[in-house]
């Protein structure tokens, strides 16, 4: 009787300390993938490819909704700007 009480106890301890660590290891694996996070969300010189598209924009398109008939062309407008400032000078 003894020694299933000691070894139950022996397990409950060993898996509590099991998971003890697993959630340190979760919440330290937590804080890298936020600090990769914010690191990526910093404007660099790739952000300012986006700049070409900034400006008034006139498309036209076309579209067939039914192949024996005469295809649709609507003219599209749309204006683009600049949301986020990408160094301190622009």
């Amino acid at each position: 009787m003894a020694k299933k009480i000691f070894f139950g106890a022996f397990v409950f301890v060993f898996s509590f300390s099991l998971t003890f660590v697993s959630a340190q290891e979760v919440q330290q694996d937590q804080q890298a993938m936020m600090e990769a996070y914010m690191k990526m969300m910093i404007p660099n010189e790739n952000h300012g490819y986006l700049k070409n598209f900034v400006g008034d924009w006139d498309a036209t398109s076309t579209a067939f909704y039914l192949l024996s008939g005469p295809p649709s062309e609507p003219e599209n407008r749309a204006k683009r700007k600049k949301l986020i400032r990408l160094t301190a000078g622009t």
